[in-house]
């Protein structure tokens, strides 16, 4: 159920990489303005990324693919991601506010469209990995061809808006790893999303408003 109270404020965060389950600076420690497009004003600074920052999100998140994730059953992986999805519909006003502060798209934009189709992405391939079928195909009476899933490995992306783990979720629910790179279109509401996510699994959900 979405709130729809008023009474949440948010504010800009300071962003950094979200590497390895934590929160760090780059390597170089460089860091770019995030500017509110409505005023112009500085609502933070965000950790610039380099090559050395995607090597290590790379390993860490090989690591990953072989972890405790590689070893959940199906039906754990699924309550995992509807888990997610649920989380994000329970702060869906302070995340389209975020939205809204980060990326200037009206608020009633981000409420009714990013935020609801973030936790969509989650809820759709929580069932989705739970269904997924192997389709076969007969040729004359020769033979039999099938087709078989495996995990693709890890994989990069830009993160372009909050509904971006449409793709995360695909990667995860074959088993696979992701890291990602984030747009400078879109940098507090990701902030929050790995914020989400991290406190999924300590059992918490701590929220970032003021």
């Amino acid at each position: 159920m979405s709130t729809t109270s008023t009474d949440v404020k948010v504010q800009g965060i300071d962003c950094q990489l979200f590497i390895n389950g934590k929160y760090q600076p780059s390597v170089s420690n460089k860091t770019f303005n995030n500017i509110d497009s409505a005023t112009e004003e500085v609502i933070g600074t965000v950790a610039e990324g380099t090559k050395e920052d995607v090597d290590l999100a790379v390993q860490s998140a090989r690591r990953a693919l072989n972890g405790r994730w590689k070893e959940m059953t199906t039906n754990e992986r699924s309550a995992i991601l509807r888990r997610i999805g649920d989380l994000i519909l329970e702060r869906q006003e302070e995340l389209a506010k975020l939205e809204a502060l980060d990326t200037g798209k009206p608020l009633w934009l981000a409420n009714k469209i990013d935020i609801p189709r973030a936790a969509y992405n989650f809820h759709f391939f929580a069932d989705y990995m739970t269904t997924l079928g192997t389709e076969a195909y007969q040729q004359d009476q020769e033979a039999l061809h099938y087709a078989l899933r495996k995990p693709v490995g890890v994989i990069g992306m830009i993160n372009v808006e909050l509904a971006t783990p449409v793709i995360d979720v695909e990667a995860r629910a074959l088993s696979c790893s992701r890291k990602y790179n984030r747009n400078e279109a879109c940098r507090v509401d990701a902030n929050d999303r790995d914020s989400t996510c991290r406190n999924l699994q300590r059992s918490r959900c701590s929220r970032r408003c003021r």
